[in-house]
């Protein structure tokens, strides 16, 4: 199977007030879209770890943070390991 390097983004689902990601912080919806395309590279498994909190230029706390958001909201699922 080839690897997908696109997935479909739908502006009005989005924005909608109705979405989950509007709960989000700008920063959290910032992360939370980057990790989007990071999975998509990376078949759907990113490490919390330095190399991944620089990447997004975040302290390591702070990427924390957003990452608890997100799973919070069940926007991200944590694998638990």
């Amino acid at each position: 199977m080839d690897n997908v390097s696109w997935f479909k983004f739908d502006a009005n689902i989005w924005l909608s007030s109705m979405s989950k990601v509007q709960l989000c912080s700008h920063q959290e919806k910032g992360v939370f879209i980057d990790l989007c395309a990071l999975s998509l590279l990376q078949n759907g498994f990113f490490e919390n770890d330095e190399f991944l909190a620089e990447r997004l230029k975040l302290d390591k706390a702070e990427l924390s943070r957003c990452l608890d958001r997100l799973c919070r909201l069940k926007l991200l699922v944590s694998s638990g390991s």
